[in-house]
């Protein structure tokens, strides 16, 4: 997409991220590429300048500034941290289950505060020998009265669900 074919308030989007990666995050990326450590700082910081909202509707706090220009702005970050720019990132996997499978209610309460950067929604997708293959898994999540058994040798799960407590439970089975 060049320049001009973008609306104001996408080029507006975009010079506020070419600051910050340039002011903010290129200083620190050499440490945050190099440890593997998230900066809850500079995501908080992201998040002030709007872009997580980008990734989450309009009727939830978001920000329609369409995919392109969250895509640029993910690969200007890139360009200076890869690391820091999947976290970013990765929001918009997180989120999509949520968008698209959710209860209202749960949208309402995990939407809002992705948007605003409160809480950290994240995707993650591993199984020995898959990886993040999604297509190679062999896991089968199986009702079990009101909870779901997961039949799997995973390398390990790890959830929060701060916003589901009435969700079923999951138990994992080797």
């Amino acid at each position: 997409m060049t320049p001009d074919k973008l609306t104001s308030e996408q080029r507006m989007m975009l010079a506020a991220v070419d600051r910050f990666t340039v002011e903010r995050l290129e200083p620190r990326a050499a440490d945050i590429d190099e440890s593997g450590l998230f900066s809850s700082e500079l995501y908080a910081e992201v998040a002030e300048l709007g872009l997580l909202a980008t990734m989450i509707p309009e009727a939830y706090g978001g920000i329609d500034v369409g995919v392109r220009t969250v895509m640029l702005a993910v690969e200007r970050m890139a360009r200076v941290s890869p690391g820091f720019a999947i976290s970013v990132a990765n929001l918009g996997d997180g989120v999509s289950s949520v968008i698209h499978g959710a209860t209202e209610d749960i949208k309402k309460a995990v939407l809002p505060e992705a948007a605003s950067g409160q809480a950290i929604v994240a995707f993650a997708l591993t199984e020995p020998g898959s990886g993040s293959d999604n297509a190679s898994l062999r896991m089968k999540a199986i009702r079990d009265g009101d909870d779901y058994l997961l039949t799997s040798r995973m390398a390990q799960l790890v959830t929060t669900s701060r916003f589901t407590p009435e969700l079923p439970k999951i138990h994992a089975m080797a």
